[in-house]
């Protein structure tokens, strides 16, 4: 549907069928691995997942930055690991996560 609409970036056009992708191999539609992963894909499902976790759901409580953070860390193979640190240290001031 989004490909259908012209001029939609190709950024946007990655970002919708790549997310679900895992930096190993293990995700979907196409088990991509590694750099093969659009980068605006690999930095989307950092943000997708950050935001799920954090967010209050009908299921669920909003889990804290703290939780958030040290559940994506311990997802070996789930996210590119470079990403993922940048994403990190932009929240940890003086070794506290804000």
């Amino acid at each position: 549907m989004v490909k259908q609409i012209d001029g939609m970036p190709k950024p946007v056009l990655d970002i919708c069928l790549y997310h679900h992708e895992k930096f190993d191999g293990t995700g979907y539609p196409h088990q991509l691995t590694g750099l093969a992963i659009p980068l605006a894909a690999r930095i989307a499902a950092i943000c997708d997942v950050y935001d799920a976790l954090t967010s209050v759901r009908p299921y669920k409580r909003a889990w804290s930055q703290a939780e958030a953070i040290e559940t994506m860390t311990r997802s070996r193979g789930h996210f590119d690991p470079d990403l993922l640190n940048a994403f990190i240290s932009k929240m940890v001031i003086n070794g506290t996560v804000h």
